[in-house]
């Protein structure tokens, strides 16, 4: 039986490719077209933290990629509660977050179904290699002759 499936490289650049849309959307809930909405300082500061999210999803680390949306969904709720940024530009930038956490949490599903997948396959390769090898050891054991064998006997 033969499944086929998305190699596990190309499916890390999908979710990759997926994440980093979000990250855009992010990005632009942060550089809306309000520019009151926060101060300059608090807009980099967010902004690099983008870039971070960013940057792990780019190399499908997940693990690091939900690092740093925890750490950007803190700076947003702690600029929200110092006043540096709106009730609606918060809301915008923590819906982005939960979009890409979303995303993230599908990412490392398909990354353990991958590698289950791997596993499962790599272990059939081997179970077959080693029957054809017992099947070739198998053929190579010297026979159990029941014929006459090579009897030279006279019948006088």
């Amino acid at each position: 039986m033969s499944v086929s499936v998305i190699p596990a490289s190309r499916r890390r650049a999908l979710g990759a490719g997926a994440a980093l849309a979000l990250v855009l959307a992010l990005l632009l809930a942060l550089t809306g077209c309000a520019p009151a909405a926060y101060d300059v300082e608090t807009a980099r500061d967010l902004q690099d933290r983008v870039a971070a999210v960013s940057t792990a999803a780019a190399d499908s680390d997940w693990q690091a990629t939900e690092m740093e949306l925890l750490e950007l969904e803190a700076a947003a709720t702690t600029a929200l509660a110092r006043g540096e940024v709106t009730d609606a530009r918060a809301e915008a930038i923590l819906a982005a977050i939960g979009l890409i956490r979303a995303d993230v949490t599908q990412a490392i599903e398909a990354d353990k179904v991958a590698a289950e997948q791997e596993r499962a396959a790599a272990e059939q390769a081997e179970a077959d290699r080693l029957a054809a090898e017992n099947e070739r050891n198998e053929d190579d054991k010297p026979g159990d002759d029941k014929g006459d064998g090579n009897k030279d006997e006279d019948k006088d």
